[in-house]
């Protein structure tokens, strides 16, 4: 193997460092006889032999430091615009420049046209495909499975009716308000006005009742002298003072009834009428087949009879209440002179 000290491929131009001086006999000094002494290297390969004694070993090879670029020359105009690539510089305001991103490698998209195939229309891209193909070549969508198309949509009710009030004609709209108007008013007093018209114009009826009875009476004063037709008997409850809650009832067939007559007191005679007290208020209660009740309260006049206006159909029972009376007192009770029922 040859010796890395003489290789010259391996020499490295430069000066010579003398290599650590090894212990032996021989020192630098005055040359002596027969001893070889160190000199310039000659060119060429040095050729391995047998070392003298003594003559000077040479250590081993020492570290060759690496070779320093040479400076760059000031100013120059290259250099400077390389540094101002890569370093900000402080009095330009430039900040920090981030690398550059590529762009991405885009693959060359061959264009279409119409004529490379027929058969099915793209409804996405309007690209022509065959008709064996399910996905589009162009835009890859599904050919059979195009979007339904969005239902149109109507104005709103309120552009409706803004628009139909426009073309409305508002004397005819008024018009038409009142005759309805009219025509409500005519439906809700048509039925009060015809009892009117009956109450005027018809000829009352009277109604026998079928069977008369009292919550309490006086033996004397039974319950059908208030139905006999006569105004000189009366029925009582059969105790004197205030008589509040006894009834004075009749059963009749059913029939329409249509008013009540009660006469109070003993009779009408004056000489008479002030023997026995007289009701003040009473209530009417009135039932029909369907087991209906209808109910009015009455307030009389001392003495005078009354007709009260009371319109049930089918009518089977009239109950006549006793209230507060006139003249109540010790050994007084309150009598009912006559109770009549009419129809039309």
């Amino acid at each position: 193997m040859p010796n890395e000290r003489s290789d010259p491929r391996r020499r490295q131009p430069g000066p010579a460092y003398p290599g650590p001086s090894q212990p032996g006999p021989s020192q630098p000094g005055p040359s002596q006889p027969g001893v070889s002494q160190p000199g310039p290297a000659q060119p060429g390969p040095s050729q391995p032999g047998p070392s003298q004694p003594g003559t000077a070993q040479p250590g081993p090879a020492q570290p060759v430091p690496p070779e320093q670029p040479p400076p760059l020359p000031p100013n120059d105009p290259e250099v400077e615009r390389a540094r101002a690539l890569l370093l900000p510089v402080p009095d330009s305001g430039v900040g920090e420049v981030a690398p550059g991103k590529p762009d991405p490698i885009r693959p060359n998209a061959r264009t279409l046209t119409a004529s490379d195939e027929r058969g099915v229309r793209c409804w996405n891209c309007s690209v022509e495909n065959r008709t064996d193909r399910v996905f589009c070549r162009n835009c890859g969508v599904e050919l059979d499975r195009a979007p339904q198309p969005a239902a149109p949509t109507g104005p709103s009710w309120w552009q409706r009716l803004k628009d139909r009030l426009s073309d409305l004609n508002f004397f005819a709209v008024g018009a038409g308000l009142l005759a309805l108007l009219l025509v409500v008013a005519a439906i809700l007093l048509a039925k009060p006005l015809f009892y009117r018209y009956q109450d005027l114009t018809s000829t009352p009826v009277a109604i026998p009742p079928t069977a008369v009875d009292s919550s309490n009476n006086d033996p004397a004063h039974p319950p059908a002298s208030a139905f006999d037709g006569a105004s000189n008997t009366w029925w009582g409850p059969g105790f004197s003072g205030d008589s509040r809650g006894q009834f004075l009832r009749a059963i009749i067939n059913p029939t329409d009834l249509r008013a009540v007559r009660i006469t109070p007191g003993v009779s009408q005679d004056p000489q008479r009428r002030d023997e026995q007290a007289r009701p003040h208020t009473v209530t009417l209660l009135v039932f029909d087949q369907q087991g209906r009740r209808t109910t009015k309260q009455v307030t009389l006049q001392d003495y005078e009879p009354k007709t009260v206006r009371i319109r049930v159909d089918d009518a089977v029972q009239v109950l006549v209440v006793l209230g507060d009376g006139f003249g109540t007192s010790e050994g007084k009770q309150v009598a009912i002179a006559e109770v009549e029922l009419y129809r039309y």
